[in-house]
């Protein structure tokens, strides 16, 4: 452990010192950054919305008021997995497309699907358009839900950078949950065209920002990157060194298969890989996923669907708060804070479903799995199904952060869709209560795991967080002989595990 007086002269320290400066040098351009996060915030309003479609229109493509003739139950059931294939190939092609073309490109191709399919649903007359619409949103969905969390993590303030990120979760949540009290009162065709203006009015404001200097930088466009940077920072003395301190982690050529031998980019796929799998394995896709069934079965007063929005309003509030949480606790904090509370309330629904499975009378007490349920929403969505994804792109550098977010991408939509059929098959075979049991057990895990590996990464910079990665012993990795010069950064893309 490194004294006080050692880190007061490491380069940490000063790289710590330049960005305190830079940041009150050039206070008035924050309000550029905030505009940059305003524009993705209507991206992931749009997603929001469009992810929130199915659950209103469903209902009303299976009656007699459906624009493409009453829907059967297997030709309904295409809209709701559509999404998750275009996810599998869209985390592949915009992996590519952020590193080959750019942030920029990227968003204007998101937006161009979401308005191509919010049209085909609009005006659709046959179920095959209603199935290329959803499959061209769930593409967009992807293309913008990975845009928005890597460029804010390369233009913010390290000081501000967790809130920014937060702010377009929570713009998701809102379009989600506009969309699903909409949905009780529109028709499907004013409903439908609701959900487009949020993706209609994302590449106007777009255009207005530059590309990322992180991309620029990546492809040697060095002037571009200092103007685009400038842009944020206002001040060129404070951009020269910035740019600086980004090529010193960034390699002119990228060869993928050296990347992922190197042992800081291994540490951090272990770490997203856990803070990923581990959230959608406590629970995180499946209680709000099946919240109406499971308030069905736990013999509460309440209607299903009336808990199930309660649960909704929960995270919406939850997302809310955690915009003002997220920059005054430690994001390590707040991980394992979130798994204790979610695996507390977890033991205690599981007590509750297996009483209730074994006859046990548990009359009056229908509000149990509420509470322990609303507890465990709120404790997730402000602490690791918000940090989650705020951690995975604090850490990662500009050359990889694109394909290790689209491998993270496939990891979670092939883990999710694992969690959702083993919720079906637990509850057919064993019971409500064995599903809660196995999320509380993946919940009280990751306490020691998160406590064993995450790292704290509140306020630093890039390289600062892969400084501490590099000096840090790997500990769920083998030990590697191999070394970072002190304080150098240019060769940590030449360094691979023996």
């Amino acid at each position: 452990m490194e004294s006080e007086a050692e880190y007061r002269g490491s380069p940490r320290h000063n790289d710590s010192q330049h960005h305190q400066r830079a940041e009150q040098k050039s206070l008035p351009r924050i309000w550029y950054q905030y505009y940059a996060t305003f524009t993705l915030c209507v991206a992931s309003f749009a997603t929001g919305a469009s992810q929130g479609w199915a659950s209103p229109m469903i209902q009303i493509l299976g009656s007699d008021d459906s624009p493409v003739g009453k829907m059967t139950n297997m030709e309904i059931s295409p809209l709701e997995t559509l999404p998750s294939v275009a996810a599998i190939v869209g985390v592949i092609a915009f992996a590519g497309i952020l590193t080959k073309f750019g942030r920029k490109v990227t968003g204007y191709l998101g937006a161009v699907f979401g308005i191509t399919g919010g049209l085909f649903l609009l005006l659709a007359t046959v179920k095959l358009e209603l199935y290329i619409g959803r499959f061209m949103m769930g593409l967009s969905s992807v293309g913008l839900g990975m845009v928005g969390p890597i460029y804010l993590s390369e233009i913010a303030y390290p000081s501000i950078r967790g809130a920014l990120m937060t702010y377009t979760q929570f713009a998701s949540q809102t379009g989600s949950l506009v969309s699903f009290l909409l949905g009780i009162v529109c028709g499907y065709r004013w409903f439908t065209a609701f959900s487009m203006v949020g993706i209609i009015l994302f590449p106007m404001v777009f255009f207005l920002i530059p590309e990322s200097p992180h991309y620029l930088l990546l492809q040697s466009k060095n002037s571009e990157a200092h103007d685009a940077l400038l842009w944020y920072r206002g001040d060129s003395n404070v951009v020269d060194q910035e740019l600086n301190n980004i090529s010193k982690i960034t390699p002119k050529k990228v060869n993928y298969r050296v990347i992922f031998q190197n042992r800081v980019n291994r540490k951090m796929m272990i770490i997203f890989c856990f803070l990923y799998v581990f959230n959608i394995m406590s629970g995180a896709t499946v209680i709000m996923g099946y919240a109406s069934k499971i308030f069905q079965e736990s013999d509460s007063s309440l209607e299903p669907n009336v808990a199930a929005a309660i649960l909704a309003t929960i995270k919406f509030f939850s997302s809310l708060a955690s915009i003002f949480v997220i920059d005054r606790t430690g994001r390590r904090f707040l991980v394992i804070f979130s798994f204790t509370i979610m695996g507390a309330s977890l033991v205690v629904t599981t007590v509750y479903f297996y009483l209730l499975q074994m006859g046990s009378s548990v009359n009056n007490q229908g509000w149990i799995p509420i509470a322990s349920l609303s507890t465990f929403i709120a404790a997730n969505t402000m602490g690791v199904g918000t940090v989650g994804t705020v951690i995975a792109t604090e850490m990662l550098t500009p050359e990889i952060k694109a394909v290790a977010l689209g491998i993270l991408g496939i990891l979670a939509t092939g883990v999710t869709f694992l969690s959702l059929q083993l919720y079906s098959i637990f509850v057919e075979y064993i019971g409500s209560y064995f599903n809660f049991l196995v999320e509380a057990a993946f919940s009280i895990s990751s306490i020691f795991i998160a406590w064993y590996i995450v790292p704290e990464t509140k306020g630093k910079s890039i390289t600062e967080i892969v400084e501490q990665l590099s000096k840090d012993e790997p500990r769920l990795i083998n030990k590697s002989q191999e070394t970072l010069p002190e304080h150098s950064f240019g060769s940590i893309s030449t360094i691979s595990a023996r």
